[in-house]
């Protein structure tokens, strides 16, 4: 079963009559049935936002988004470095 959910939530689109609310929602239950035992809860966090933005009908939404995250984890990991 896990299996299967990973493999859906790596290929996932948002649908033609999907809103914005029903694919965030789709997104975020198909990511917590596929990575929830294995992986750290921002990282299954970060997974779903960029198959949000991946999938998303909207390509400057996406665009965006995956920019934001990027600059979000360049600066933890500056952080982290600093802080090691």
């Amino acid at each position: 079963m896990q299996a299967v959910s990973q493999v859906e939530f790596s290929s996932m689109t948002q649908e033609t009559d999907e809103s914005l609310k029903q694919w965030v929602d789709r997104v975020i239950e198909t990511a917590h049935r596929a990575l929830r035992a294995r992986v750290h809860w921002q990282v299954r966090q970060e997974q779903a936002v960029l198959r949000f933005a991946m999938g998303c009908q909207d390509i400057r939404l996406g665009r965006r988004l995956i920019e934001c995250l990027l600059r979000l984890l360049m600066r933890q990991f500056i952080a982290y470095r600093h802080t090691s």
